[in-house]
C-alpha cells in the first residue's frame, strides 16, 4: 500500500507540474493577446485622428468650391 501512495503522489506531482506549465503558457498567450489588442486600439485612434484631419480638409475644400468665384469681378 505504501508504493500505491507513492505512485499517487508522483502522479499528483506530475499533474501539478503539467498544470503549472499550462498556466504559464496561458499567461504568455493572454499577454500576447493583450499586447495585440492594445496595438489595434492605438491604430484605431490614429486612424480616427487622420479621419478628423481629412474631414476638416474636405470641409475647407467644399467651402472654397461653394463660394462664388471672384475671378469674374476682376
Amino acid at each position: 500500500m505504501h508504493s500505491l501512495e507513492n505512485l499517487n503522489l508522483s502522479q499528483v506531482a506530475a499533474i501539478s507540474n503539467d498544470l503549472k506549465s499550462i498556466r504559464t503558457q496561458e499567461k504568455v498567450q493572454l499577454q500576447d493577446l493583450k499586447d495585440r489588442f492594445a496595438s489595434f486600439i492605438e491604430r484605431v485612434q490614429e486612424l480616427e485622428q487622420q479621419n478628423k484631419l481629412l474631414e476638416g480638409e474636405l470641409l475647407v475644400l467644399c467651402q472654397k468650391h461653394s463660394e462664388p468665384s471672384r475671378f469674374r469681378a476682376l
